[in-house]
């Protein structure tokens, strides 16, 4: 987990409606609205994959599609 280190504080305005789905969405994850909002800005302003998507790499096997690299094309339904 991310360790979190205050260095910056932040005035937000948004308006009734936004603050009320910040406000939910903060307590259905059971977080505190600063937690919330700095993990949004956070995933929007990610410059590289997820941990848990770099993580996946290599963890499922190869789908049939990997004759292309042969050259040669998969086998096809007959629609027929």
């Amino acid at each position: 987990m991310l360790k979190y280190t205050c260095v910056m504080q932040l005035s937000l305005y948004l308006d009734s409606e936004t603050e009320y789905l910040v406000k939910a969405a903060a307590a259905a994850e059971g977080v505190s609205l600063s937690r919330w909002v700095s993990t949004a800005v956070q995933e929007k302003t990610r410059t590289c994959w997820p941990k848990t998507v770099v993580d996946a790499a290599g963890a499922f096997p190869d789908w049939p599609a990997t004759d292309l690299q042969s050259g040669t094309e998969a086998p096809r339904e007959n629609w027929d």
